[in-house]
C-alpha cells in the first residue's frame, strides 16, 4: 500500500511540473522587428489640413515675431489602437530647430493626446514659432524612443 501511495504522489507530482514548464521559443514565434516597424508607418496617416499664419509676438524658448496654427487630420489605418502621446513632434524651419505648442479650444487640449482607435481620426492643432514666414515649414512626427524609431516628415509652404 506504501508503495502504490508513494507511485500515485509521484505521479502526480510529475504531471503538476509538466503542465508548469516553459515553453520554448522557435524560429517561427519569434517577432521579426522589420516586419513590426513597417506597419508603425502604414497605420498612421498625416493630412495637413490647414496653416495660417499670426503676426503677433509670442514667447516660448525665445520671443517670436510670428507664429503659425497647423491644423492636421491624423487617422489610424491599422487593426491596433495607437496613444499619441508616443508621438513626438519636431519642427524645423531653414535646418533650425523652432518650439512648438499646443493648441487648445473650449478648454479642449487639441494636441496629441488619448488613444486613436482603429479606423478613427482625430484633428490635431498645433503651434509653431516662426524664424521667417516666407521660409517652408518642416514638420518632423516620429514615435517615442522605447519604441522601434520611425519617421514621417511633411513640408509646409507658408
Amino acid at each position: 500500500m506504501k508503495k502504490r501511495t508513494l507511485v500515485f504522489i509521484t505521479l502526480i507530482f510529475l504531471l503538476m511540473n509538466i503542465n508548469n514548464s516553459v515553453k520554448c521559443l522557435s524560429k517561427n514565434d519569434i517577432i521579426d522587428s522589420s516586419q513590426y516597424s513597417s506597419t508603425i508607418n502604414n497605420n498612421l496617416n498625416i493630412r495637413i489640413c490647414e496653416s495660417s499664419v499670426v503676426n503677433d509676438k509670442l514667447k516660448l524658448d525665445r520671443v517670436y515675431n510670428t507664429y503659425a496654427i497647423i491644423t492636421m487630420e491624423i487617422f489610424n489605418t491599422g487593426l491596433e489602437d495607437i496613444e499619441l502621446s508616443n508621438i513626438n513632434t519636431y519642427a524645423y524651419q531653414d535646418n533650425k530647430e523652432i518650439a512648438t505648442f499646443i493648441k487648445s479650444e473650449n478648454d479642449e487640449c487639441l494636441g496629441f493626446v488619448g488613444t486613436l482607435n482603429s479606423g478613427e481620426s482625430k484633428i490635431i492643432k498645433i503651434g509653431v514659432g516662426l524664424h521667417e514666414k516666407n521660409i517652408p515649414l518642416e514638420l518632423v512626427f516620429e514615435n517615442s524612443p522605447d519604441l522601434i524609431n520611425n519617421k514621417c516628415k511633411k513640408i509646409i509652404n507658408l
